[in-house]
């Protein structure tokens, strides 16, 4: 019994200096590339551009006719 919870403890622990080791790999860099939908293989859908107040510029895609169900 106190082989396995120290056991749990010893994994736990690596698991937690293992995560505070390599936070920065676990950060999303995104691609700044922007490819098209049809460049992705969608057909059927819309590369929107909402422009903001601020300035900025938000690209979108937009499908029609499609359902999602949860």
């Amino acid at each position: 019994m106190k082989l396995q919870l120290a056991l749990l403890v010893a994994i736990y622990a690596f698991v937690v200096v293992g995560a505070a080791v390599f936070q920065r790999r676990f950060t999303y860099f995104p691609d700044r590339r922007l490819i098209h939908p049809a460049d992705a293989g969608m057909s059927g859908i819309e590369e929107l551009r909402l422009a903001t107040d601020d300035g900025e510029t938000i690209i979108a895609w937009l499908c029609f006719g499609v359902q999602f169900w949860l």
